[in-house]
């Protein structure tokens, strides 16, 4: 598997990359010998995280099991869009595939540092910024997604109401109801939310999807997004 990586990264970059030195950067869930066969429960295990480097450049590595590939997929074409479309730095991607029984996910190395106060008012103005964006001019995304583990649909939609509350509130709802979690009638829930929200007018912008405090991060001057959906 390693040489896979090194060989996903030279090829990205154009030059020979050779793993000298690998740090774990988290310990939680299974080790790598557990990966070996389908979820338990249909959860996948947390993704395994190094920083590995050749002494010169680092990069920031994801590994789990092959089932996982198409939630890197996912999140790699979402981070691809971000960099092309969003005023907020967010992490290159160098590589994604498979080796074996592993997905992996290669992105740039970031040394994060502490934010002062001043950076988080500025992402704050990047964040908006961010939602001026609405060439697509509709709900939804050109793929379905993740937010976390589970998929999200995205189909298009010209109605927010609609979007919210068929494609977000009702499929977790049907998602709760596969697991014997019921919180009620889904068709009568969905109705609700929808005639609640029938008089919002939103308009359709680009989003991170699953922003929250551990998604955001800060090198030196610049603030970071990561982990879209």
């Amino acid at each position: 598997m390693w040489h896979c990586i090194e060989q996903a990264i030279s090829v990205e970059t154009g030059k020979p990359f050779y793993i000298s030195e690998k740090q774990e950067i988290s310990t939680r869930g299974p080790t790598s010998s557990s990966f070996t066969g389908l979820y338990d429960n249909k959860e996948p295990p947390p993704n395994l995280s190094f920083k590995i480097s050749d002494g010169y450049r680092s990069y920031f590595l994801k590994i789990n099991s092959k089932d996982y590939l198409e939630n890197f997929q996912a999140e790699a074409y979402s981070l691809k869009q971000l960099n092309s479309l969003a005023n907020i730095a967010s992490p290159k991607v160098t590589g994604i595939g498979t080796s074996l029984n592993k997905s992996f996910l290669i992105l740039d190395y970031i040394d994060f540092s502490s934010a002062k106060p001043m950076l988080w008012y500025q992402l704050g103005q990047q964040l908006a910024q961010m939602h001026y964006e609405t060439r697509h001019g509709q709900f939804g995304w050109q793929h379905d997604n993740f937010i976390g583990s589970t998929i999200q649909p995205n189909h298009w939609s010209s109605n927010w109401t609609t979007f919210f509350s068929d494609q977000r509130i009702a499929w977790q709802l049907q998602l709760l109801s596969e697991r014997s979690i019921m919180l009620g009638n889904i068709e009568h829930i969905t109705q609700v939310c929808h005639d609640a929200l029938l008089h919002h007018q939103a308009t359709p912008c680009l989003v991170h999807g699953d922003l929250w405090q551990g998604n955001t991060g800060f090198s030196g001057e610049q603030a970071m997004i990561f982990d879209p959906a």
